[in-house]
């Protein structure tokens, strides 16, 4: 989750990536620096260090003698599992703009893009599961 919802908290270019929310006082600039905006897609996160994949990799290699079905087993219950909790995190993800957005920011929900035509005041993007659709709606702006 990023907060920053008062008007002085700004994003005025680059990625910002989170799970469920993203609430910011201004994004994009006048320059027309890219940025996007993205939630609603589970974080990849991963703790093991590095040093113990290459031990393990080259032990991997060692024992590699054809293809490993409890791997791609594996992998796919991991796929399973992601799609699963995106569609679950889609159900609250939103991106919440309390003061000016920019034309030319890229919101991101899930799988959905959508690109900003014109600047704009206090608004928040969701998703709505139920029916497929995305949501624009006002929000109250900073005094």
């Amino acid at each position: 989750m990023i907060v920053g919802a008062s008007a002085a908290t700004r994003i005025l270019g680059g990625t910002a990536c989170a799970e469920e929310q993203i609430i910011v006082g201004e994004v994009g600039s006048d320059l027309g620096a890219r940025t996007v905006l993205s939630v609603g897609i589970p974080l990849a996160w991963d703790h093991e260090p590095v040093e113990s994949k290459l031990r393990r990799g080259e032990s991997e290699q060692e024992e590699d003698e054809g293809p490993d079905c409890e791997a791609a087993a594996a992998r796919m219950e991991r796929s399973v599992a992601s799609t699963r909790a995106a569609r679950k995190l889609l159900k609250t993800a939103e991106i919440r703009i309390t003061g000016r957005l920019h034309p030319g920011v890229v919101i991101e929900i899930g799988e959905l893009s959508l690109t900003v035509q014109e600047s704009n005041r206090g608004v928040r993007f969701r998703y709505r599961v139920e029916d497929d659709q995305p949501v624009i709606e006002r929000v109250k702006l900073e005094s």
